[in-house]
């Protein structure tokens, strides 16, 4: 299980160190496409598509290493379930944009990105919920 855990909180890291450099080596492309889920005022997404991507880094880092682990994971999986929200959102009204998740990816579907973020959710979840000491100390 231990090994599990391990490959599990890499590739998760690893995913969100991959989708914040991405972000953050073009970070007008990200506030476009925030802007783009007409979800916030302008002046918001451009803060949220400036310090998102760091924010994503630091949490995919520290899940990475290990540092801190349980308030990182527990921020990758409330941002997660923020995506899904944003990107159920988009689907629901058939807008024809790009998750811009992994920066100048090419538009694809709303349906798969909707997939992949839920499958980090629930990573990130499963990581949490088996963390020793996660279901409390029995007396």
């Amino acid at each position: 299980m231990k090994s599990v855990r391990l490959i599990l909180r890499l590739v998760l890291g690893a995913v969100f160190v991959w989708a914040a450099v991405t972000k953050i080596a073009d970070p007008r492309l990200f506030v476009a496409e925030v802007s783009h889920f007409h979800l916030l005022p302008y002046p918001m997404a451009v803060a949220l598509g400036i310090y998102l991507p760091w924010l994503e880094l630091v949490c995919g880092l520290a899940t990475a290493f290990g540092w801190r682990l349980r308030a990182a994971l527990g921020l990758i999986l409330a941002l997660t379930c923020v995506f899904l929200v944003a990107l159920g959102s988009a689907w629901w009204r058939h807008l024809d944009i790009s998750c811009g998740c992994f920066g100048s990816e090419e538009r694809g579907s709303l349906g798969w990105d909707l997939a992949r973020d839920g499958t980090l959710a629930v990573v990130a979840g499963f990581l949490l919920a088996t963390m020793p000491g996660a279901q409390g100390k029995a007396k």
